[in-house]
């Protein structure tokens, strides 16, 4: 069974949106009132940042909050 890592598909996801919206890291914290070093711990899956940044994230980015947060299926037999 492969482990699933929340952290890394939390930072790929916020990667993803960032691209989209052409926002780098210095952008992202100034708009959303957070830390370089706080964006940089989420992008390096270091850290996964409250509900209430992943609210901010997700209005600065445009996105909904699922397209940040991931998403599994838990398979059971």
């Amino acid at each position: 069974m492969t482990e699933y890592n929340f952290l890394e598909e939390f930072s790929e996801n916020l990667k993803d949106m960032m691209k989209q919206q052409n926002m780098d890291t210095n952008d992202l914290a100034h708009k959303t009132g957070l830390s370089n070093m706080s964006i940089n711990r989420y992008l390096n899956a270091k850290h996964m940042p409250s509900a209430k940044s992943i609210v901010n994230l997700s209005i600065v980015l445009d996105c909904e909050i699922d397209d940040l947060i991931p998403v599994y299926n838990i398979i059971t037999d």
